[in-house]
């Protein structure tokens, strides 16, 4: 086994998991993935299952779990009482691994993603601030109350103002913070604190550190184009300066938030490259004391988990190695060479080397090698070998505890090497059309040609999100572009646009629910622009659903559901509040 000893002081001292809220079949709370597998559902995990994930966790070198509160899951059990068992669940099992335990919160956003509560306020009346508002703080009292149930099993409480959040006023996020901050701590005074920045304005994280909160650990977010080198810097010295110890929450690095871009991927060098630019950025000012690695796919992309565990201990251990250790610590002789063949294969098509060819926003963002007949040829030997691991039911783990039998981890996997294959195979196909296109084939021709050629790459039954199946969002951004250039539309597929029906129509009915008017809406709703489709998909899915009477137009581009009615009378009830935490 190839092992590289880690040095014996962490580079980051406190280091978590942060176990991503959403689930595998309903994306955001906005439609249903009927498609996706629930293993990697690990809110649905029997005792057993989750005392061998946090187990897992340890094993990976992380010392702590984060855990996630918000409406969407409120509505996806019902009700904050039923997700905070599911939770108390969770923590236990983590503290009685050793882990510490964080609670991360919505802390100015209890009213959406499927959760309806009507009495929710946020606007303060004019002239008040939304702290001193009568209305807005019985709300904000309300939801307090509701997430300090929790805090008996609560080590660190993170706030998260933010994307969401409907506080505008950082006076107001500080006062209400502090709010929480006591109700917590009248519960369990050791309770420590803890707020992120992701999605804030510019100044917001320097407001806090130069803010009296004084025992807050402030986070900061590891991307480049969040968190540039200099804005890095500047919140470091502040934070020094006031006395802050300051952490990183880092969310995207392992992958995908799963309500995005989901899918699996191994991201073992992308992870290196960004530890090392944040350490070289800004440790010569402070170093970070705390980091969260988001786990969102909760299973097959323990891979890169297990790195990243790993990296914050010590940065500049060897990616290859530790993808072979994680592996080894599973299977073993030819199973392990198939699965860690199989990581690399992925890491190299579908994630790179560097943050900026696995990121989908970097000019450098890019699927595949760049050697189309390569890679293609790497996923057809690599199918088989993986399919032999998935059919070994007898073979159990060698020493990393797994909620699951190994098998099924190569059975997950199997999807995704599918779907790698069949975009490769489309473009090989897309080859010999743009040779003809070079040849000044007529458009008559093209367009026949491409419609055999585009069929949609399935979902399977793997985790996608908004983003849709990333092979097959590739696989239009490909025939979109070659139709651009050859002056046809894009083919239609039938099968395809009625999936965007059902998620225009499932969407607008969860923001229409407990609505006494109509929820108006448009194209860019349905398709939310640059996430999923383009616009002028959206408009035909608009123009469909209208032709169909499933919708009224009611001018400027807007819509409302022909029966909005039907949704007026759900509601949501907030738990209770007398003895829940015992």
């Amino acid at each position: 086994m190839f092992k590289s000893e880690p040095q014996k002081q962490p580079w980051i001292p406190q280091r978590e998991v942060a176990i991503c809220p959403w689930e595998t079949d309903k994306i955001r709370g906005d439609y249903t993935n009927p498609h996706a597998s629930l293993l990697p559902n690990i809110y649905r995990y029997s005792r057993r299952q989750m005392a061998q994930y946090m187990r897992m966790l340890r094993q990976m070198g992380f010392t702590g779990v984060q855990f996630l509160d918000s409406c969407y899951s409120w509505n996806r059990y019902g009700s904050p009482e039923a997700f905070h068992d599911a939770l108390i669940r969770m923590m236990t099992a983590a503290h009685e691994e050793g882990l510490q335990t964080s609670l991360w919160v919505w802390g100015a956003f209890f009213n959406g993603h499927g959760w309806c509560d009507p009495d929710v306020v946020y606007t303060p009346a004019p002239g008040n601030t939304s702290f001193a508002d009568p209305k807005v703080r019985a709300c904000f009292e309300r939801y307090y109350d509701l997430y300090a149930e929790l805090a008996p099993y609560t080590d660190r409480l993170i706030g998260h103002y933010f994307d969401p959040g409907c506080l505008t006023e950082t006076a107001d996020i500080i006062a209400y913070f502090k709010l929480l901050r006591d109700k917590f701590r009248l519960q369990n005074p050791n309770v420590r604190l803890a707020m992120d920045t992701w999605g804030s304005p510019d100044g917001y994280a320097e407001a806090l550190a130069n803010s009296d909160l004084g025992d807050c650990l402030l986070m900061e977010h590891p991307s480049a184009e969040y968190w540039p080198c200099e804005r890095r810097v500047r919140f470091r010295e502040t934070a020094r300066k006031n006395g802050f110890p300051v952490g990183v929450w880092g969310w995207y690095t392992c992958e995908y938030e799963t309500d995005q871009m989901s899918a699996m991927y191994v991201n073992a060098h992308v992870l290196q490259n960004r530890y090392l630019a944040v350490r070289a950025e800004a440790d010569h000012v402070m170093s970070p004391a705390y980091w969260s690695e988001m786990d969102a796919g909760h299973l097959y992309n323990l891979f890169s988990l297990y790195c990243a565990g790993q990296f914050l201990i010590d940065p500049e251990r060897d990616p290859d190695l530790l993808l072979r250790e994680i592996v080894e610590m599973i299977w073993q002789g030819d199973s392990a060479d198939a699965m860690y063949n199989a990581l690399q294969l992925i890491e190299r098509i579908r994630s790179g080397d560097r943050w900026e060819t696995y990121w989908w926003t970097s000019p450098e963002f890019r699927w595949g090698t760049g050697d189309l007949q390569k890679d293609l040829a790497d996923i057809e030997a690599c199918f088989p070998a993986v399919e032999r691991v998935a059919q070994d039911r007898a073979a159990s783990s060698v020493r990393l505890a797994l909620p699951f039998d190994p098998w099924v981890l190569a059975k997950l996997i199997l999807p995704h090497l599918e779907q790698m294959r069949l975009l490769c195979v489309f473009q090989c196909n897309m080859r010999t059309l743009e040779e003809q296109l070079a040849a000044g084939a007529s458009p008559d021709a093209l367009y026949r040609g491409l419609d055999e050629i585009l069929t949609p790459i399935p979902d399977f039954n793997t985790w996608v999100g908004d983003f849709m199946q990333i092979e097959r969002r590739e696989q239009y951004r490909i025939a979109r572009d070659f139709c651009a250039r050859a002056g046809i539309p894009v083919p239609f597929c039938a099968s395809r646009f009625e999936e965007l029906r059902c998620w225009a129509l499932e969407k607008a009915s969860v923001f229409q629910r407990g609505l006494a008017e109509p929820f108006l809406f448009d194209s860019s709703f349905v398709s939310e622009g640059y996430l999923a489709y383009p616009k002028e998909e959206a408009i035909r899915v608009m123009d469909s659903l209208y032709r169909d009477g499933h919708v009224l137009y009611q001018g400027n581009g807007q819509y409302i559901l022909t029966r909005w009615q039907d949704y007026r009378f759900d509601f949501e009830v907030p738990s209770h509040h007398s003895d829940f935490a015992g």
